[in-house]
């Protein structure tokens, strides 16, 4: 009798064992096809501003979209600035020797340029709420600010 309670043990312990390992296996290969928390950095503005125009009423999405097709060239310049200073700091870190004050020079660079960006943006959505309706603002702010109006 012990030697087939043993069997029975055994094959629970290998049905777990297996379990798990798929269930981990699966988790690292859908961890390659996750987009990264530094993809935030390439996106477009156009394709962030089409993002927030599709959770907006329709003639508010549109509102947003001319708002933002009129700012296309500042805003395209702010990010290329902006992608330029993370290939200068990524650049920084890799050097060898490492130079602190270099670094501290990119991080600073990469901040102002981020600021920059998103400045940019901000003017344009500035520009664009004002002409929405109340119920596309109190949209803009459930979707995008992380509260209710």
């Amino acid at each position: 009798m012990p030697l087939f309670r043993r069997n029975k043990a055994t094959s629970a312990l290998l049905a777990l064992s297996l379990g798990l390992n798929l269930f981990l296996g699966g988790w690292m290969v859908t961890q390659g096809f996750a987009p990264s928390h530094h993809d935030k950095f390439s996106v477009p503005p156009e394709k962030a501003a089409e993002t927030i125009a599709k959770r907006l009423p329709a003639g508010d999405g549109e509102i947003l979209r001319h708002v933002i097709a009129a700012h296309t060239p500042q805003l395209n310049a702010a990010h290329r600035e902006a992608q330029e200073a993370m290939r200068h700091l990524r650049e920084t870190i890799i050097a060898d020797p490492l130079d602190p004050a270099a670094l501290r020079d990119a991080f600073e660079k990469m901040h102002a340029a981020r600021q920059n960006e998103r400045g940019q943006f901000g003017d344009a959505i500035i520009v664009a709420l004002p002409q929405m309706t109340e119920e596309g603002r109190q949209a803009f702010i459930r979707n995008n600010l992380g509260a209710r109006p």
